[in-house]
């Protein structure tokens, strides 16, 4: 964030940008998105969903919602799209995982 504001960098960024040799990243740019190099977002576009799929590339994706939860993404392909469970109203929470060899602090 801070290079964003300071070197006009983007923050907000389509999987793509990250995975540009990935065909399967450029399929519906819009259904996810990487915040400050660090996570990956999957928000729920549609109404009345209770599950939707994402693309993962390669790597070990951490669960922000559980950390317990490692998404092991290992395909011939670079990636694979996976089933994510919607938010709910008992758990309104949006989908982020960590991007393989990333860290962050709370």
């Amino acid at each position: 964030m801070f290079l964003a504001a300071r070197n006009g960098e983007s923050c907000f960024d389509p999987l793509l940008l990250h995975y540009p040799t990935l065909e399967a990243a450029f399929e519906d740019p819009e259904h996810t998105f990487i915040y400050a190099n660090s996570l990956k977002v999957s928000p729920v576009l549609a109404p009345n969903t209770t599950t939707y799929q994402s693309f993962f590339p390669n790597g070990d994706w951490v669960s922000l919602k559980d950390f317990g939860d490692v998404l092991q993404v290992n395909n011939s392909d670079g990636g694979e799209w996976i089933n994510l469970t919607a938010p709910n109203e008992a758990n309104d929470t949006v989908n982020v995982h960590l991007v393989p060899g990333s860290i962050i602090t709370f």
